[in-house]
């Protein structure tokens, strides 16, 4: 069936810069391009009307909320999509969710197939609607509450809770994949043979280019596929009143967890909390710069971590100097570096 009438995507602006809203974002647009459905991107949710098909993207159950009342107001229904595994807004829509629930059946018997039993969920920062959802439901994983590691803001202060307690778990479990990262760069840091003995599980990843990733077991959340199940909710709106809501829970792929060896031995508040984090607000940098990287940046980022000067980077690319200084500048001014020694040892200190 063919959509007629131009899609409306609103993005909540907080976290619209975010890897899963531009992975959410990316795999609906995709989609309607292939479609050649018309779209129209926006943050403002007062501009909507009954002549359009309503996508929200957003994470908070608060701008949600409001956001759909504003559609229910324009007698809009509205498509919500979200990596959380369920939403808890009020009025009239339909969901393209995560299925956190099976996602969690399945992590507790791949843990139990690797013979991992202790383990330890990390990095949840309550204040943030998504970790809570995921900590709520992942909770079921852990044998006792103290299992559980908070960030409250800062991850270090997390990471120096766990760090006397790490030797009774054989997994950690962590609830984004900032924490993740944060947590294998500490403890290649502090205790290599922890870090070599313990499986650590990320819900999501986060710079991809990593040298900390090969120390990480990926839930593939498939979040660029929530758009063609948002097109099927919309096909299905379409044929009729009789249609309430619809409601569309999504399967994540779960790593294989490597199994536990007889000889593995240990030695001895708001919502954007998480995002004001120096350590966080680093990597998200990075994150940004490889995201938005085409073939050219990549090979040239790859050439400034080889110490190459910039008159070698512009004989491979050929450019001139002036054009690889006028890369290096803009990959400072996403990184919000001064100096391009300052681009280099933040870039040594994650991809090298």
């Amino acid at each position: 069936m063919n959509i007629t009438k131009k899609i409306k995507i609103i993005c909540e602006e907080a976290y619209a810069e975010t890897i899963w809203c531009k992975q959410l974002l990316n795999g609906f647009i995709k989609e309607l391009k292939k479609r050649r459905v018309a779209y129209e991107q926006t943050n403002a949710v007062e501009k909507v009307s009954s002549d359009d098909n309503i996508c929200i993207i957003g994470m908070s159950n608060a701008w949600t909320e409001n956001a759909v009342a504003k559609c229910n107001e324009a007698d809009c229904v509205p498509i919500v999509l979200s990596n959380q595994s369920q939403r808890n807004a009020d009025g009239q829509y339909h969901l393209v969710c995560s299925d956190i629930r099976s996602t969690a059946k399945k992590l507790r018997e791949a843990f139990a197939a690797a013979g991992r039993t202790k383990i330890a969920l990390y990095g949840a920062n309550y204040a943030a609607d998504l970790d809570k959802d995921r900590t709520a439901i992942f909770a079921g994983l852990i044998n006792e509450p103290t299992d559980i590691y908070m960030n409250t803001g800062n991850l270090e202060t997390c990471f120096r809770s766990f760090l006397p307690k790490a030797v009774l778990y054989d997994a950690v479990l962590c609830v984004n994949g900032y924490a993740a990262i944060s947590l294998v760069k500490k403890l290649e840091k502090e205790n290599r043979k922890l870090l070599e003995n313990l499986v650590i599980v990320s819900c999501e990843e986060v710079l991809r280019h990593s040298k900390y990733n090969q120390w990480i077991s990926l839930i593939e959340l498939n979040l660029d596929s929530y758009g063609a199940a948002a097109m099927a909710v919309m096909e299905m709106d379409s044929l009729g009143s009789d249609i309430s809501v619809i409601t569309v829970r999504m399967n994540a792929d779960v790593c294989e967890i490597p199994k536990k060896t007889s000889s593995e031995h240990f030695e001895n508040v708001n919502g954007m909390e998480l995002f004001e984090d120096p350590e966080v607000i680093s990597m998200a940098k990075i994150e940004q710069l490889l995201r938005d990287a085409d073939d050219m940046d990549h090979h040239i980022i790859a050439m400034l971590l080889s110490n190459a000067k910039y008159s070698e980077i512009a004989d491979t690319c050929y450019m001139t100097e002036g054009n690889v200084k006028y890369r290096v500048k803009k990959y400072m001014s996403i990184c919000d570096c001064k100096t391009k020694k300052e681009l280099l040892e933040l870039l040594q200190e994650y991809l090298q």
